[in-house]
């Protein structure tokens, strides 16, 4: 029982960033690995928090960054009571 704890959370937390990774390989129209501001466009909300997210300031937004970004589209969402999937929502589908 000891063990099955802390590799239940290891699998959640890898679940976790496969979501993440999942929603940024769908904004990464390119597959270059990293977002530009034309691949978000494809995204009102992604657009809208481009610049806050692109710590660097380099006009694109890798992985880590993207992360960020979807933290500000789950808190804006959450300020403003409106629902939706974490993870998925700051990629544009094709």
């Amino acid at each position: 029982m000891k063990l099955l704890i802390p590799l239940l959370a290891l699998s959640i937390a890898a679940l976790s960033g496969c979501a993440n990774l999942s929603a940024f390989s769908r904004a990464d129209d390119n597959g270059d690995g990293r977002v530009s501001q034309a691949e978000a466009a494809g995204s009102e909300e992604l657009g809208a928090v481009f610049s806050s997210a692109d710590g660097d300031r380099n006009g694109v937004l890798d992985a880590t960054e993207f992360a960020v970004a979807e933290q500000l589209i789950a808190g804006w969402k959450a300020a403003h009571g409106e629902g939706g999937d974490h993870g998925g929502s700051a990629a544009h589908s094709h």
